[in-house]
């Protein structure tokens, strides 16, 4: 859960998360699950359950996960990070699932008004800033990648025109996107690579999520107003 992007365009917005992860970690591509009367579209992590980038159909809403390494790591069993996008969009009040391992949580209600924010959650402990939702930004674990290396990111993310397509922030992605094992990994040796870059896309016409598992070289595209 390693790069990820949001947006603003023309009547809407572009979210981006790409994925760096064990090659062979157990992943199921996003469906549509239900959990009682909500319909939540989401990538499945097999191995602990959870994801790391949920939207909550109807209530127009979506969380999505970074890791993160500044943060208390000394918990004995700690809660998996992966069910924080899933607490998020089901619970009704604020969550509190106890100790966490550190991470970023970034939310945004795109139902009027509109209203993303960043909670950084650092083992039990939480800070929360509110985004500038007429702004675009880039997110990156820190966990995997040094501080040169986001740096290097955000910079050519700014160099991107105001205006970007779905084209170029796709374009921008598959520019980052990582393979087996890179030498830029804080973690070395590790079958780690991007292995998947999931976009959801929101404007009057489209509401849509485009995946692109880069594992098996395929892509789907669920198309969310048909829900």
């Amino acid at each position: 859960m390693c790069i990820v992007t949001y947006t603003p365009i023309n009547e809407g917005f572009i979210f981006t998360s790409s994925r760096d992860e064990s090659m062979h970690r157990p992943t199921k591509n996003p469906d549509i699950h239900l959990h009682g009367a909500q319909q939540l579209c989401y990538a499945k992590d097999l191995q602990k359950g959870g994801t790391w980038f949920a939207i909550a159909v109807k209530e127009q809403k979506l969380s999505c996960l970074l890791n993160a390494a500044q943060g208390d790591t000394s918990y004995q069993n700690p809660k998996s990070r992966g069910m924080l996008p899933l607490f998020e969009l089901l619970s009704s009040t604020e969550i509190t699932v106890g100790k966490t391992m550190p991470c970023v949580l970034i939310t945004f209600n795109f139902d009027a008004p509109l209203f993303l924010k960043e909670t950084h959650w650092k083992g039990d402990l939480r800070t929360v800033s509110v985004k500038d939702v007429a702004t675009s930004y880039l997110w990156a674990s820190d966990n995997l990648y040094e501080e040169h290396d986001i740096k290097t990111f955000k910079e050519k993310w700014a160099t991107l025109k105001k205006n970007k397509s779905i084209e170029d922030v796709k374009a921008f992605h598959d520019a980052c996107a990582q393979p087996l094992n890179s030498d830029i990994y804080k973690r070395k040796n590790a079958d780690v690579m991007t292995v998947s870059t999931t976009t959801m896309i929101k404007n009057n016409r489209r509401f849509e999520v485009h995946h692109q598992n880069r594992v098996t070289n395929t892509n789907l595209v669920i198309d969310l107003n048909s829900i």
